[in-house]
């Protein structure tokens, strides 16, 4: 396989492709090798060889490490993919991961969490590639070294059952931030499924647990994530009871399921559906170009001090026929609407995070509390606070 079509296939799976020679030369397909354990490891190298040589010189399997490599033996080498980690590991763990390879604390980099489903799909990708033909899943995955695995997997679970709470708020750090949700959320408004799938699937790797046990933690987890689906497309556009019955229905399948891979169908089917609603709505032509423009250039400034003025003139057409287009084809003023959305996003921000009402206030481009609250009151039919209190995901999931 060409060096820049390794280099390639290992920016694009973010893992570690090694390229080891009879003499012992190294090469990396990557950036940061005093973090890779593969280049920095020989024992591990040596083990991954002995293994491939009993598995007819090509094969996936779990180190004792508790992570997945892909090995490759040839006649002039090794080619070694990997870590692949299956399940996140706190502070501590992942300290010691990299202390086992010889690794430096300063050199450590965050490890990526992989889902088995893809840990296989990588493997037979890249497994395929060099063979130059299909390779059954099945085949390629080897059983584990030794039972030592299985007795480092139970060490880790009691370790993370009893971690201290310094460990626990250290695990906080890895945490994803409100601006990746509102990314995620964002690219449904457009209408981008596949980016908001593949936003949803970098945030798993970096959210905390929401339980001890695998299938409560992914069923939460994409519970919230489909909720936060449906909330970005009826800013995209789709109606709340299109939206919410949706990704209900969605909700509720994840509820039934019994399978990791399962509860994840059902998310990434949820921003399937919701984001084919959003875009539909774009294209149905029930308003006019103008009126739609002027709601995505509302959808996109709300943060910023807004003028009718300006948006005509970015149409080309006059302030006065804007304003009568919109008030005909959407029922409410142009300034209604800007309102509504700064509602909506502030009714996000007082649900997903623990900004302070003044905070959220700025944040929105409302000019003072009391204001915001005024109207917010109008289309919510109560308070911010009261809105908080009834409606806040942290209290949901405890």
């Amino acid at each position: 396989m060409a060096r820049s079509l390794l280099h390639r296939f290992s920016n694009l799976l973010k893992v570690d492709l090694v390229y080891e020679a009879q003499d012992g030369a190294l090469t990396a397909y990557f950036s940061n090798v005093e973090s890779s354990p593969l280049m920095q490891d020989a024992a591990l190298r040596s083990d991954l060889r002995s293994a491939a040589e009993g598995h007819n010189r090509l094969c996936t399997l779990r180190h004792t490490d508790g992570a997945y490599y892909l090995v490759q033996s040839f006649r002039e080498g090794w080619l070694y993919l990997g870590p692949m980690c299956n399940s996140k590991l706190d502070p501590l763990q992942q300290a010691e991961f990299y202390r086992s390879h010889g690794i430096a604390a300063q050199h450590a980099l965050p490890l990526r969490t992989f889902t088995l489903r893809k840990i296989k799909d990588i493997s037979v990708l890249v497994a395929s590639m060099i063979r130059g033909t299909v390779i059954d899943e099945e085949s390629l995955f080897a059983a584990s070294f030794d039972e030592a695995a299985a007795e480092r997997e139970m060490r880790q679970a009691l370790d993370s059952k009893w971690r201290t709470e310094e460990a626990e708020r250290e695990e906080s750090l890895y945490r994803h931030t409100y601006q990746d949700e509102q990314r995620m959320m964002q690219a449904v408004q457009e209408g981008r499924s596949k980016d908001a799938i593949a936003l949803s699937e970098e945030m798993d790797s970096d959210t905390g647990r929401f339980a001890a046990q695998e299938l409560s933690h992914w069923r939460t987890l994409a519970t919230i994530s489909i909720t936060l689906v449906a909330r970005g497309a009826i800013h995209g556009g789709v109606s709340p009871a299109n939206a919410y019955r949706l990704s209900g229905f969605f909700i509720s399948k994840c509820v039934e399921a019994n399978d990791c891979q399962e509860l994840l169908y059902y998310r990434n089917s949820a921003i399937e559906e919701l984001c084919a609603k959003v875009n539909k709505v774009r294209q149905t032509p029930n308003s006019s170009p103008y009126t739609a423009k002027c709601k995505d250039y509302i959808r996109k400034h709300f943060r910023e001090k807004i003028y009718v003025e300006d948006i005509a003139d970015s149409l080309g057409i006059s302030e006065g026929y804007l304003s009568k287009l919109f008030k005909k084809e959407t029922g409410s003023t142009i300034q209604d609407y800007v309102n509504r959305v700064r509602v909506d996003r502030a009714s996000d921000l007082l649900i997903y995070s623990d900004m302070s009402l003044p905070a959220i206030a700025s944040y929105v481009h409302f000019p003072t509390q009391s204001y915001f609250g005024k109207i917010f009151k109008q289309f919510k039919g109560m308070t911010p606070n009261d809105f908080r209190k009834r409606n806040k995901v942290g209290e949901v999931w405890k």
